[in-house]
């Protein structure tokens, strides 16, 4: 299957992912780089309103540093899938932390999991 966008958008047809492969099948170095952008984002909006002492470089080199740490965690975030959020979920639910007679399919849908 594969996803276009469609000529309205950008002025042509765009596939988004190769010809065979689906949607969730994303390679690591994609899944790093997102992760790395991403977690560079939000560390240089963040870290400054945080962290309003220290230089620049000093936020540019914590931000760098976990910007790299996003990267991984995001290739193991996507290879680990649902499992951690249903294990949480379980803890909770054996502690009676959930609604009564809540399940754990209600949960994911309504994004409780």
């Amino acid at each position: 299957m594969v996803c276009w966008l469609t000529e309205g958008d950008f002025g042509g047809l765009i596939r988004l992912h190769a010809i065979g492969k689906g949607p969730n099948d994303i390679s690591n170095t994609a899944l790093f780089v997102g992760g790395t952008v991403g977690a560079f984002l939000i560390c240089i909006a963040v870290l400054p309103l945080v962290r309003p002492g220290p230089r620049w470089a000093r936020i540019l080199d914590e931000t760098l540093l976990r910007s790299l740490v996003g990267g991984v965690l995001s290739i193991v975030g996507w290879n680990l899938g649902p499992w951690p959020g249903l294990a949480l979920w379980w803890m909770q639910h054996s502690l009676n932390l959930t609604l009564p007679g809540d399940r754990f399919e209600y949960a994911f849908v309504q994004g409780r999991g």
